[in-house]
């Protein structure tokens, strides 16, 4: 299990496809990892350059609880630190972190540690485009990295989702 750590910088994460979307990870070096969302999946896999595979899933129907699988490994679990919160606790390899909103009308998030530095920044790509500027700003395990842009993205989905049935009720 060959882990790798990001330090300083910036991926871009480019969004191609129309239902089961493909992310990529885009650095100056080119593509580092690639993420695919099937069309109504509960589950996304995420597959790094060298080769290595991660599957993130909701494990149940109902919830609001998702997990990193490393093969047949749990190496991570996240879920809503309250209902009427949407800052999100995880649990990674041991070491408990958050996924705080930058704010009530704003899109972005921080990944922070449990002392509270910031880690990692996820802002979106523009108002009308998908995917998100991910800018790191300390020392982190990939793997983690990953996982957090899974639970945003998941979040923005779900918020996609409550809004449009508002809308229609």
């Amino acid at each position: 299990m060959a882990q790798t750590t990001w330090m300083l910088g910036e991926i871009e994460v480019e969004v191609t496809g129309l239902f089961t979307t493909h992310h990529y990870f885009q650095t100056d070096a080119g593509t580092v990892a690639e993420f695919t969302f099937p069309a109504f999946a509960q589950e996304a896999e995420y597959r790094t350059a060298e080769g290595r595979e991660l599957v993130m899933r909701k494990p149940r129907w109902l919830g609001t609880m998702h997990e990193l699988l490393d093969g047949k490994v749990v190496r991570g679990t996240a879920d809503r630190a309250g209902f009427f919160r949407r800052d999100i606790v995880i649990e990674f390899d041991g070491e408990e972190y958050a996924l705080e909103p930058e704010g009530v009308f704003k899109w972005g998030w921080f990944l922070v540690d449990a002392s509270g530095q910031q880690l990692v920044e996820f802002q979106p790509r523009g108002a009308f485009k998908q995917g998100a500027y991910i800018t790191i700003t300390s020392v982190v395990d990939a793997d983690l990295v990953a996982f957090a842009y899974y639970l945003v993205h998941m979040r923005k989905q779900e918020e996609a989702a409550a809004a449009g049935a508002a809308a229609a009720s």
